[in-house]
């Protein structure tokens, strides 16, 4: 059939629309875009403006409101059946009223006849609410997402560690300038955009096809147990559903993008619905299966307590442990992460601690350690190192590109970890208390206070992320621990684990100084 908006070539027939009913200024000027978007840019341009910062924070909302990992997987398909449909009827749009502008188009040329005010209205509203609001928050989010995976990894291979603070305002200066690029890329070259687009796209497919390659792996190995649980514990209230249902959208964001630029595609009658329909399908089925791959590694609560997948983020309750022959006590949340979990870490150092446990005898050593680390000499990094942990303790070894040999390797027992902690002001910065050889220490040393028996050891991680992550693994070690000794008849330990938030610690520590 043919569409009488299109010529034989199914470019726009100059000085016609919606079927040659209305002038088009433009085209009898002379004024046209470009048609330069062919079947593969536009496939590209659907799937790059989907696949973003959504799947990897979605997930964990979509099944905490879903009440179990069934129902989380049908919803995911539904948003994807939904986005499917919507872009079915948008393709027929845009065959039917070739403009670019997506919704303001359909809006103005549908409406418009009815009432020469009330009309327009509707595309007058949906067009300042694009541009002052929609766009700019949604691209505002994705260059702060792209700022933060480019600062870690720099700032961890230069060494350096910054504060909290001050590595949120190199992000958001970072992210002012993506958008700068972008702005200036679009404004230059249509030719050099769509190339971009294209190069990033078949990178964030690169990336969802790893993570689908490790779930595969996983479930080969017999990774399946937390996908056994089916729809156990699914939730029946309407309200909740709707809100795991709107989560799930979020991800499918950017299926309609497409149609803001119909006139830049090539033969857009045959090409718009064909990379509407390879797009959405190909977005969903990857959406589908990273969610069963994240399933395969990590615990539905997990999945829950993280920001953002593939790492665990803030948890925002404590786990203070002490271990003896007859008990372990656990407050708080009882969340782990599978051992052994291997790290990649920089050695920052280690230090006397004047303590067993507790935030107050780590500070001071990372402080001076962070302290010497930022007057090293240009050129100079930390040691890479990997950090293992497992339920027996924790296992340092040399990575092969180090330059530096100041550091130290081996193996530590849990029995000689006293305490770990995610540090309040370094928030990539790890360290833990180790209990030393007392029979290396002099008595006198030991009883006249020059020498502690505790020693602070404090790692750099490659994000707040990793820290926190290897938190909860040193944790999960210790829980192992407290099972193998639960009916052992040794001298009582006393270990610890704190898993506060960065913030959280430093709001307890005002209280207490409120109170004092």
């Amino acid at each position: 059939m043919e569409n009488a908006a299109f010529d034989s070539s199914g470019e726009a027939s100059k000085g016609e629309s919606l079927a040659g009913r209305h002038p088009n200024p433009a085209a009898a000027d002379g004024l046209e875009l470009k048609r330069k978007v062919g079947l593969f840019s536009g496939v590209a341009l659907i799937v790059g403006n989907m696949i973003g910062s959504g799947i990897f924070i979605s997930p964990g909302g979509v099944l905490q409101r879903s009440g179990s990992v069934g129902l989380a997987l049908v919803m995911w398909a539904a948003c994807g059946l939904l986005a499917i449909l919507g872009s079915l009827s948008y393709a027929e749009l845009g065959t039917l009223i070739p403009k670019s502008g997506g919704e303001y188009s359909y809006l103005i040329d549908g409406l418009s006849p009815l009432h020469p005010f009330w009309g327009p209205l509707p595309a007058f509203l949906y067009s300042w609410i694009s541009v002052l609001l929609l766009r700019p928050t949604t691209f505002a989010v994705g260059c702060l997402s792209c700022a933060s995976y480019t600062v870690y990894p720099i700032l961890t291979s230069l060494g350096f560690c910054l504060d909290a603070d001050k590595e949120d305002l190199l992000i958001k200066i970072t992210a002012i300038l993506y958008i700068g690029l972008i702005t200036a890329l679009n404004c230059y070259s249509v030719d050099w955009t769509i190339r971009v687009q294209n190069v990033f796209t078949i990178a964030k497919l690169v990336a969802i096809v790893v993570l689908i390659g490790c779930g595969i792996y996983q479930l080969s190995t017999g990774g399946t147990q937390y996908l056994a649980q089916g729809f156990e514990g699914s939730t029946t209230e309407f309200g909740t559903l709707a809100t795991a249902f709107y989560g799930g959208l979020w991800a499918y964001d950017g299926w309609n993008n497409l149609n803001f630029v119909t006139e830049e595609i090539k033969n857009p009658y045959v090409n718009l619905p064909r990379a509407i329909m390879i797009g959405i399908p190909l977005v969903t089925v990857c959406y589908l299966a990273v969610n069963v791959a994240y399933l395969t590694v990590l615990s539905p609560q997990a999945l829950i307590n993280s920001d953002a997948v593939a790492v665990f983020a803030e948890d925002t309750n404590r786990i203070d442990e002490r271990a003896s022959p007859t008990s372990m006590s656990i407050e708080g949340s009882q969340e782990t992460v599978r051992l052994p979990a291997t790290f990649g870490v920089k050695f920052l150092g280690k230090r006397e601690a004047r303590g067993l446990w507790g935030i107050k005898f780590t500070r001071k050593p990372v402080d001076d350690m962070v302290a010497l680390a930022k007057n090293l000499k240009p050129g100079t990094s930390l040691p890479h190192l990997h950090f293992k942990v497992d339920s027996a303790g924790v296992t340092i070894s040399e990575m092969p590109d180090n330059r530096s040999r100041d550091f130290e390797t081996g193996f530590y027992p849990v029995d000689i970890i006293s305490y770990g902690v995610q540090d309040v002001v370094y928030t990539r910065v790890f360290s833990m208390i180790v209990v030393r050889d007392t029979t290396a220490i002099s008595p006198s040393a030991l009883m006249g206070g020059t020498a502690a028996p505790f020693e602070c050891y404090a790692y750099v991680c490659d994000s707040r992320q990793s820290a926190r992550t290897l938190t909860i693994a040193l944790a999960t070690a210790f829980q192992e621990f407290s099972k193998t000794v639960k009916n052992q008849k040794t001298k009582h330990k006393r270990i610890a684990i704190d898993l506060r938030t960065p913030e959280q610690m430093a709001a307890d520590c005002e209280d207490q100084e409120t109170e004092a």
